[in-house]
């Protein structure tokens, strides 16, 4: 993987002030390189920092390792290194941003890639304050990712398979559910999980985390973006999954996948919920590279039975004595 050069701005209280700053590069929780570390002073609107920075990772060609491609991005992280205080020992450090880059192309065939991705701040950093919905306008970083090999064979692409699940929003959530728990503590954590087959003898859970209970009262948004899995992790604008927003709710009742929703009641009680009742919404996308074996066992599945199980469960704030993750 190489990062060549990195376009931000930023705006600092005194312009004088050297800067002190590099950028890490991630993937599936490890490092897989910093940058040297720069100190610069002419740095604004339109200035180029080339971080110079060409760092590799293996990429091993078991099924675990493919599917960790298929919904992991690449995430760069630009650092400052702030000035040491009076009598300070350890380093100080602040995030100014995050950037991803999907490596979905890898699997795809193609052996290189090469984006220039925005750059997100992080929230209080000092980065420009810049419109979060306005990508023209973000710092970018860019970066090209190559392989000597493609990660599969032709034969191996044809026979395997990439599946999208995308949770979005669970609506009529029971009444019980709070939107608030016990005073100064945190809210409750809302998890959706369902388990599927990569390989023909592996099954791996999906996890979709961080659910947030809403009250009822107004429809979601028809436009609102999807996120990465481990979206948790990253800078608010990071999070966003590419090319990707949520539907209408209001409008799947006239696709031509009705369901078991399909009776005039049905379509009252769901209009209901979408607007007036609680709901947990995840919008959230999770991409699962399939082994030729796990194709097969897929689709055997869907002929023994077309409905899928999916859990929703709630767990209490961390630390709630005796409490227990109900279903």
């Amino acid at each position: 993987m190489k990062s060549n050069r990195g376009i931000v701005s930023f705006q600092r209280g005194n312009k004088s002030d050297p800067f002190h700053h590099f950028v890490r590069v991630e993937f599936n929780g490890a490092v897989v390189g910093d940058s040297a570390r720069r100190q610069d002073t002419a740095v604004g609107p339109g200035v180029a920092l080339d971080y110079d920075l060409t760092c590799s990772f293996r990429c091993p060609g078991d099924t675990c390792s493919l599917d960790d491609m298929a919904h992991k991005p690449l995430i760069l992280t630009v650092i400052e290194i702030l000035p040491k205080e009076r009598k300070q020992k350890e380093e100080r450090t602040a995030v100014l941003g995050q950037a991803v880059m999907d490596l979905l192309p890898l699997l795809h065939g193609q052996c290189s890639i090469s984006s220039l991705v925005p750059l997100h701040p992080t929230p209080g950093s000092p980065l420009e304050t810049v419109s979060l919905d306005n990508t023209q306008q973000l710092p970018s970083l860019e970066v090209a990712v190559s392989v000597p090999t493609p990660l599969l064979s032709e034969a191996q692409r044809l026979a395997s398979n990439l599946l999208t699940v995308t949770v979005e929003t669970a609506f009529s959530v029971p009444e019980v559910w709070s939107l608030t728990s016990l005073p100064g503590a945190p809210p409750c954590s809302y998890t959706a999980a369902l388990q599927l087959p990569l390989t023909a003898e592996k099954e791996e859970v999906l996890l979709f985390s961080e659910g947030q209970l809403k009250a009822g009262g107004e429809r979601e948004a028809t436009d609102r973006p999807r996120r990465w899995s481990q979206a948790g992790s990253l800078a608010p604008g990071a999070q966003v999954f590419p090319g990707l927003v949520s539907t209408q709710e209001e409008d799947f009742l006239e696709d031509e996948e009705y369901g078991d929703l399909i009776s005039r009641e049905d379509r009252e009680f769901c209009r209901e919920a979408e607007a007036a009742r609680k709901r947990v919404c995840w919008d959230t996308v999770r991409r699962c590279f399939l082994d030729p074996g796990g194709a097969t066992r897929l689709s055997e599945r869907i002929e023994e039975c077309r409905l899928w199980p999916l859990e929703i469960m709630r767990a209490p704030p961390p630390g709630l004595q005796g409490g227990k993750a109900s279903v």
